[in-house]
Order: structure tokens, then sequence, then C-alpha cells
């Protein structure tokens, strides 16, 4: 897909009306918008994404930051999109600067300035989000990226996180030091005075985290095994639960068993099944098995819709082509469930 557009092929519309429909709202946020009108149907709500990533230059960065506060001010007035915003940091800041941040390696007079950039985008998109009442995702990134996001959301969690949650970090679990961060930040929150936000979910980057560490030569920070991620991730889950005075998660999760388990602790609480503090989010396209029966049991429970002009979210929808064909039976098991209701309903 990522060759045929860039050789200029005429293969739009073929991926528009295949993987693109399946995992994508639309290219702007009035499709988008329709999506959504249709899930609030079902209580089900909607995490408009504007998957652009990857971008390069300053000047992209800028049109990229202000799209997003436009979707989120549009966004604002829509009933129907709830709980939360969401964007890239990548979007609006240049990937090699936030390498070297997070690698603490020294920045030259641009880096610092396009660092700054950076900084105020992205305290400008989580300040208009946060005034309009709608609480927004930092979505996660490659490990030798992340450091720097990280460092970063603390100092807007400290910011706009006085009163309630309004501002999430997105922690990978498949992160060796996954649940360290989530425990980090805790502590922050305690120490501080505010309150944290989590995105909990498993990981995106798993081919790219691993050669990255072969080619720096360095451990590979992701877990051995999907046993231990899976484990992490519930042990997050768990923690996350005990603190809720301080804590409030969307669990982005696919799993069954992790799904089965958070409900489980919140009986065991006896936390209501529409406790505010407490998400689940599937993908559009994936997972309706667990997202919808969720909203009908009167949990809180959403979808995250991507958006955007076909060229620019190829990065996300070869992830996404990426992960399904690694994540072992999840479209078989999909697949099986379709075929099993289209035969119930004939």
């Amino acid at each position: 897909m990522a060759w045929s557009l860039k050789s200029g092929l005429p293969v739009g519309k073929i991926i528009k009306s295949t993987v693109f429909t399946q995992f994508c709202a639309g290219e702007s946020l009035m499709e988008s918008h329709e999506t959504a009108v249709m899930l609030s149907q079902s209580n089900v709500g909607s995490i408009l994404d504007y998957s652009v990533e990857g971008e390069q230059n300053e000047e992209d960065f800028e049109k990229n930051a202000l799209y997003l506060q436009n979707a989120i001010r549009k966004a604002a007035k829509y009933p129907e999109i709830y709980p939360f915003a969401v964007f890239k940091s990548t979007a609006v800041g240049n990937t090699q600067v936030l390498t070297k941040v997070t690698m603490d390696n020294t920045l030259s007079a641009l880096e610092m300035e396009s660092y700054q950039n950076w900084k105020n985008r992205m305290f400008a998109i989580c300040e208009l989000s946060s005034s309009l009442g709608l609480p927004i995702l930092v979505d996660a990134e490659e490990t030798y990226i992340q450091g720097a996001i990280d460092k970063l959301v603390i100092d807007l969690m400290k910011s706009l996180n006085k009163q309630k949650a309004m501002v999430f970090n997105t922690v990978q679990l498949y992160r060796k030091e996954g649940l360290d961060i989530v425990k980090k930040i805790f502590l922050e929150a305690e120490k501080h005075e505010f309150f944290a936000g989590f995105k909990l979910v498993r990981g995106a980057y798993l081919e790219k985290e691993q050669k990255w560490a072969e080619n720096k030569k360095i451990p590979n920070p992701i877990n051995p095994s999907k046993k231990a991620t899976d484990e992490m991730f519930d042990d997050a889950v768990v923690f996350c639960m005990k603190n809720l005075q301080k804590i409030s998660i969307c669990a982005g999760t696919h799993n069954e068993l992790s799904t089965l388990k958070i409900i489980d602790l919140m009986h065991k609480m006896k936390l209501k099944n529409n406790d505010k503090r407490v998400w689940f989010a599937q993908l559009l396209g994936m997972s309706d098995n667990l997202t919808f029966v969720l909203a009908n049991e009167g949990y809180n429970s959403a979808k995250y819709l991507p958006f955007g002009p076909v060229k620019e979210v190829m990065p996300y929808l070869i992830r996404r082509a990426e992960e399904n064909s690694a994540v072992a039976g999840q479209m078989g098991r999909e697949l099986k469930l379709l075929l099993k209701e289209r035969k119930r309903r004939h």
C-alpha cells in the first residue's frame, strides 16, 4: 500500500473502499461525526483521532496543531463525541528532536527551538481541550521517543489535572518498565496533588522497537513474551483500580480475559458499571463483540475513530495490518464470530 501510493499508482479508491473503511471513520471530521452518531445509538462513545503522524517540518507541525485545535472545538459541540479527544505527539513535533531529548543528547540551537515549539503546541492543544471539558489522551510512541513525552505529560497533568483527570498519558505495557512508569506518575500525582489519567494498552510498535534495539546494540525494551505483557497489563490495571481516588483509566484492550478481570474488580470494589473513572476502548473495525456488549451492560465503552486523508493515515493503516498479522488468531476469532452471527440471523 505504501509503495503504491508513493509511486503515484491510482490505488487510493481501492484502499478507501477496503482497509480504510474497516479501520477509519472518514477523511474529514464531518464524515467521522456520522460514524459517531451511529455508535451513540448503542451508547458507545467515539474518540476521534486525527491519525496523521511522521511529519518532519515545522510548517506541517503548526498546521497539524491548528487542525487538531479546530477539530477539538468542533468535537466539543457534539454530544455524540465523547469521552475523550486524542492526538499523537509526533503530529506536532520532530521525531529526531524528541529522540535526542529522550536519550539526553545535546540539542543544537535550532533543535532547541523546535523542542520548545513542540512543548508550546502540546500545551495549547491540551489546555484548549481541558477548557472545553473534553479530557484528552496523549497517544503512545516508540520507546526512544516516549521519555520526552512522559516528562511533558507529567507537567501537563500538574497544570490541568488539579480537579480531575483531564490529560491522560498512554502507557504501553509491553515495555519492561511499563508498570514502573504508571507507579512513577502516580507518586508524582500524590506529591504534587493532581489527578493521574492513564490509557493502558499492550503496545503498538513491537517490530520497530526490536529493530531499534538491534541497531543500537542495546537491550530490547520489550517484555520477553506475550504472557509477560499480559501479566503486566493486568498488574497495571489492578494498581490503578486500587488507587482510583487519584487515578482514572481508559483500558484500551481487545483481550477478553483482561476485560473480564476489570469487570470483576469493579464488582468486588462495589463500583457502579458506569463509574466515570473507568472506561473501556477498542479500535474501530475490531472487537465489536466487546465494545457493544460492554455498552449494553451499562459500562463506559468507546471506539477509537481514526480519521484523515487516505494518504496521510497510511502509517496508521499499515500498523494495523502489521498488528493483525502478528496477533495470533485475533482476526480469525472475529471472522468466526461474524460468520456465527450471520448464520444465526439467517
